[in-house]
């Protein structure tokens, strides 16, 4: 017997094994391709052709998962990256991959749940504390968040960003001095961290530190003087402190950058209202009523300019339209000074008192 007769078989099998290995690596380098150029529902086939010929492929699952997630078909990305899991247990990567996904859609007891197993493979993944922390802090379990980004620190001393995140959640739970603790830290590691540099000032002006929270406003400026919030921010600190031509200045250089912010008009307005420079005033407030025409505080303030000024009829005409739209303001005008000057005026108390 010739023993030889199996060996022809076994090359063809071959040869269709290498074949095979061929297609799909023609399949994963052209996704790829499309995928470098955002061509991502043309990626996606490619990468589904693989798994027709090798389910269980893990670089083609491992890329659809990417490709459904740029298109946000977070669900067949979830999939994906579940069956990658499936196959590969310990792969760190797909499930950061899918706690980012989880974490996107507000699933955050399962964002979590993939962070802890990145923890139990490596428990010295700094990356993988630090996002878990935000995941509690997401999801209003600070205690956990503050516990898990602590922990992040013991392991890198030296990273603005923990500093900076765990300033995040003292604010969430307004805590601002401690707070601002964690964005002086932040700064002291990172002294161009903009956003440190922001909200430190904010939770200055929270605790009423007028004086440091407008130098850091100042120091934000310093890195972004075309950024309209900031502006806006410097202004409403000097206006805090009414200092209001400082203020109207920074609201004017709000405006040039952006004319449509609506409460930056609004607050442009108060500014001269405090000024008493009531034509400019209502001038910011008819601006406001461009934007939105039912802001019910701008037709108020509005009424309380007219009745500065005496006179009765606009007074009332404007604040009989706030109190068409919100029965409340009927009772704010009556113990409201600014209009003391039409007070004893029939129309006033007509409109007061029905």
């Amino acid at each position: 017997m010739n023993n030889k007769g199996p060996s022809k078989p076994d090359a063809i099998d071959n040869e269709e094994n290498e074949s095979y290995s061929q297609e799909i690596n023609n399949l994963l380098s052209k996704g790829l391709e499309y995928f470098n150029k955002n061509s991502f529902d043309k990626s996606i086939e490619c990468f589904k052709s693989i798994l027709k010929i090798d389910p269980k492929n893990v670089d083609a699952l491992i890329e659809l998962g990417n490709a459904y997630a740029c298109v946000k078909n977070y669900n067949e990305a979830i999939e994906s990256f579940k069956k990658v899991i499936k196959l590969e247990p310990k792969d760190i990567p797909t499930f950061f991959n899918l706690a980012t996904i989880y974490s996107e859609i507000e699933k955050f007891e399962e964002a979590i749940s993939c962070y802890n197993k990145i923890i139990e493979l490596n428990p010295e993944d700094v990356e993988a504390w630090i996002n878990i922390g935000c995941a509690y802090a997401d999801s209003n379990n600070y205690d956990s968040a503050i516990e898990s980004l602590e922990k992040a620190l013991q392991l890198d001393k030296e990273n603005p960003d923990i500093f900076y995140i765990l300033g995040t959640i003292y604010d969430d739970k307004e805590d601002f001095q401690t707070a601002i603790e964690y964005y002086q830290k932040a700064i002291q590691l990172d002294p161009d961290n903009l956003d440190a540099w922001h909200n430190l000032g904010i939770d200055y002006a929270e605790i009423k530190n007028y004086e440091k929270a407008i130098e850091c406003f100042q120091k934000t400026i310093e890195f972004d003087n075309k950024n309209p919030l900031l502006w806006f921010n410097l202004g409403t600190t000097y206006h805090d402190t009414n200092e209001f031509d400082k203020a109207i200045k920074c609201y004017l250089k709000t405006i040039d950058i952006d004319s449509n912010i609506l409460i930056v008009w609004y607050n442009l307005g108060k500014a001269y209202f405090d000024k008493e420079e009531f034509d400019k005033a209502i001038e910011c407030y008819e601006k406001v009523l461009e934007l939105d025409k039912n802001y019910i505080d701008a037709w108020y303030n509005i009424a309380c300019v007219e009745a500065k000024r005496k006179d009765v009829e606009k007074a009332v005409t404007a604040l009989k339209k706030v109190i068409e739209m919100d029965e409340k303001y009927r009772e704010f005008a009556k113990k409201d000074n600014d209009f003391n000057n039409i007070k004893n005026t029939k129309m006033f108390k007509e409109l007061i008192t029905n």
